[in-house]
């Protein structure tokens, strides 16, 4: 399962930016010593500045813990990827960040009309799906998948992954209750009149379905 967050807004962009500068970041490979990783990576004081206040803004964000099950956050990386810069295909170390992690976040930082390439890109089965979002946006999916940064050919992507591990450890169970909180979190109530409630019943209708398929006999 892949999810979409509208998690920073304008003013926090722009104070984690400011930190992209040349003197404030290394070799990626530091990280991961692999000829698979071209990009760069944030150090220093800047790192530590920039941690704590994009661990501050998951804290402080309900649906992280209210709808995608957080127990812990991982260790905070500032990637920078200029031209030339990819990551390929590999999937993440486990533990990875400091936490068994359960599920994987990309946050962009600028937007995809600022660079050429440099698409996410997560292998589900055998399909792909290819991702490139809006500055502070950010995209949750479940650690384990196959995933890869393809070569930025011009511009920069300048984002911010870490991890995150679940209250819920399993993994079926955990998409459906992020699933179900967020068709609850989406159903509005006014005057007894409940905004797209047949798209919404729908939806659950089918949740339960996909219940009774696991747990049926």
């Amino acid at each position: 399962m892949i999810y979409e967050i509208k998690l920073l807004n304008d003013e926090q962009i722009d104070y984690i930016s400011n930190c992209y500068k040349e003197k404030n970041f290394v070799d990626g490979s530091i990280s991961n010593p692999s000829k698979i990783k071209n990009n760069l990576m944030m150090t220093g004081h800047h790192h530590t500045i920039v941690s704590h206040y994009f661990t501050e803004i998951l804290h402080n964000n309900v649906d992280m813990y209210s709808i995608f099950t957080a127990k812990k956050v991982s260790q905070i990386y500032s990637l920078w990827y200029k031209p030339e810069s990819f990551y390929g295909y590999h999937i993440d170390t486990n533990p990875i960040g400091g936490i068994n992690a359960h599920m994987s976040m990309t946050c962009f930082l600028n937007d995809p009309e600022e660079y050429e390439g440099g698409e996410l890109v997560i292998k589900i089965g055998s399909e792909e799906v290819t991702i490139k979002k809006k500055r502070g946006t950010a995209i949750l999916y479940n650690t384990g998948l196959w995933h890869k940064v393809n070569p930025v050919i011009s511009g920069d992507r300048k984002v911010v992954v870490c991890w995150i591990e679940s209250i819920i450890k399993n993994t079926f169970i955990r998409n459906h209750i992020i699933e179900y909180g967020s068709l609850l979190n989406n159903l509005t109530i006014s005057d007894d009149t409940i905004t797209n409630g047949y798209q919404l019943l729908e939806n659950l209708e089918q949740f339960r379905i996909n219940l009774m398929r696991e747990y049926g006999e």
